[in-house]
């Protein structure tokens, strides 16, 4: 549970995190409109639907482009959606905004 920024913490070893970049990756019309009409926070939204991020893959820079091949190959759709960084654990949206 906790959506993005209690999940994908859980995969990085201690001292890393991650920064994410919600518009790179669409958000389906329906989330937008349920978190319109239910006024719930951004990110809230991030942690309770996912946004439509329906997984994410952490794999090294220099492999990223041969990831995003691969899936396409198999009829995937992928995106590169953010960075790992070094330093303090947590999940931090471009936005500005920090969870974690």
């Amino acid at each position: 549970g906790g959506g993005v920024y209690a999940t994908l913490p859980r995969v990085l070893p201690a001292g890393l995190g991650a920064i994410v970049r919600p518009a790179a990756c669409p958000v389906p019309p329906i989330l937008r409109l349920l978190a319109e009409i239910s006024r719930i926070p951004e990110g809230d939204c991030y942690k309770t639907f996912n946004m439509g991020l329906g997984m994410i893959c952490v794999v090294a820079e220099s492999a990223a482009e041969q990831a995003l091949s691969l899936l396409a190959a198999s009829g995937l759709a992928g995106v590169r959606v953010g960075r790992i960084t070094s330093g303090e654990s947590g999940v931090v949206v471009e936005t500005g905004e920090a969870h974690g």
